[in-house]
């Protein structure tokens, strides 16, 4: 199932500037406004003490950017932006279904984006089992 999903950190200052998303240039930059698809569907699994990408947003502690270290988007943020941008006209979740003791999932679009909230680190990807992932390559429950 891992071969079939890619778990993605949230936006970054670059590909998110606050108001548009913008797209990569061939120079590493990010000039030109793009246009997210619509009726794809995006998981986003990040954990809370990640020292890499900060679960609740802002510079990164090690990834470095042109002007310093790579600015995050807060990652509950992040996929209520990808849920705005895909036609989602609902308020923010500000709270997710508790799946255990380590995973929180926040669901938007019927499923389609679904963001898992880990108590862990980097690498959180690892904390959700194959259950949760088949079940959003399926779109629908397997438990």
């Amino acid at each position: 199932i891992k071969n079939y999903i890619s778990a993605v950190s949230p936006l970054n200052g670059y590909q998110y500037d606050g108001k548009n998303f913008k797209k990569r240039g061939h120079d590493n930059n990010y000039r030109e406004v793009a246009k997210p698809l619509k009726g794809i569907r995006l998981l986003n699994i990040s954990g809370t003490q990640d020292g890499l990408v900060p679960y609740e947003g802002g510079d990164s502690k090690r990834i470095p950017a042109k002007d310093g270290k790579l600015p995050f988007v807060a990652a509950e943020e992040s996929i209520f932006i990808w849920a705005k941008a895909m036609g989602y006209t609902g308020d923010k979740l500000e709270k997710g279904e508790r799946l255990n003791k380590k995973v929180e999932k926040f669901s938007y679009l019927n499923g389609d984006l679904i963001h898992y909230k880990v108590d862990g680190g980097h690498g959180a990807g690892g904390s959700i089992g194959d259950a949760l992932l088949l079940e959003f390559l399926l779109g629908e429950s397997v438990r």
